[in-house]
């Protein structure tokens, strides 16, 4: 379906993309993460690129994040949704 986001991924190169947003996402929480390690995520294309990720920040420590990257020549890339204090086993979503 047209917009719908992707099934999970963790392919290595949608991942070093997720790493490529770790700055991004510690100015957003305005903290700095021990550990900044993608596990999975998710794509959604709309006017641009929304990213859905599960990251590992620390020991036992993972967040969900919601990134919108618009398209070539635009805004810089956006954090619209954050949530912390979330499990291994937690599923992707907001």
């Amino acid at each position: 379906m047209l917009g719908a986001p992707s099934a999970p991924k963790t392919d290595a190169e949608g991942l070093a993309v997720i790493g490529g947003f770790r700055e991004l996402v510690e100015g957003h929480a305005n903290k700095q993460f021990s550990e900044w390690t993608p596990i999975s995520y998710t794509t959604q294309v709309v006017a641009g690129t929304n990213y859905q990720a599960k990251v590992k920040v620390g020991d036992g420590e993972y967040i969900h994040v919601k990134i919108y990257e618009p398209l070539p020549g635009g805004d810089a890339p956006s954090v619209s949704n954050f949530a912390d204090g979330v499990g291994e086993a937690d599923a992707l979503g907001f």
